[in-house]
């Protein structure tokens, strides 16, 4: 099993849209079994927007269309649970990062999806070490870029079993961020840092049509953005899994 978390300590640049969109469509279209841990303690937004989703879903249709949907591949479903890494968060339905982790472990999962909020870097160093591979998301915005380099830098430093990837993201068609694009990569790789091919389109449908636990994109959708498809970008991260 494989340790992943899409992760910045800065909100807003798509880390959680990301994890789900991924564990969603690895789930569909590539038949991985894996699951996402909430480790943003006391906050568990993901592990919330989970529940409220599933309520959603469930009102939406009944069992019976849901079994029926899910044996069509219209449906997808995987563990989301929250976990604390400080005891004293502790909750009745939580667990520790630790027994979450070998917990999986033992459902032999292909990926573990950790998601861990706006946490910053040295707070959580010891659960970091767990991760075998962070992706790292920016947007044309300096102060995303520095950010994103200078975590990537740290993981660099702080953790050397640990692969890192950076991938752009909130990104238009337009001929100037294609530009970009092709200059932020070579600058990237120039700091000898490694970046994702795949970025990953500005879309309000995977906010809100496609940040879905459940409901994968279908391949209509996909072949919709061409060379810049979410599916593609997917694979890519799959590819980098060893």
């Amino acid at each position: 099993m494989k340790i992943i978390s899409f992760y910045s300590h800065k909100g807003g640049v798509t880390k959680t849209t990301s994890t789900i969109l991924s564990a969603t469509n690895l789930t569909k279209h590539f038949k991985k079994k894996l699951a996402i841990v909430d480790c943003d303690e006391g906050q568990w937004s993901t592990y919330s927007l989970y529940e409220k989703k599933r309520a959603e879903l469930e009102e939406e249709y009944s069992e019976e269309e849901i079994d029926q949907r899910e044996k069509k591949g219209e449906l997808v479903f995987y563990p989301v649970v929250k976990a604390y890494i400080n005891s004293s968060y502790e909750t009745e339905d939580s667990a520790s990062i630790d027994d979450v982790i070998k917990h999986f472990q033992d459902q032999k999962l292909d990926y573990l999806f950790l998601d861990f909020g706006n946490r910053s870097l040295d707070s959580v160093l010891d659960t970091f070490k767990k991760v075998d591979y962070f992706f790292i998301p920016f947007s044309r915005d300096e102060e995303e870029i520095l950010n994103a380099l200078k975590t990537n830098y740290f993981f660099n430093q702080n953790l050397p079993s640990t692969k890192s990837y950076l991938f752009m993201t909130k990104l238009s068609k337009s001929s100037s961020e294609l530009q970009f694009l092709d200059f932020i990569r070579d600058q990237i790789k120039d700091q000898g840092f490694e970046m994702l091919k795949q970025p990953v389109l500005s879309r309000q449908k995977y906010i809100f049509d496609n940040r879905s636990f459940f409901k994968p994109m279908t391949n209509k959708e996909d072949k919709e953005e061409n060379e810049y498809s979410f599916i593609k970008f997917i694979n890519e991260l799959k590819n980098k899994i060893k």
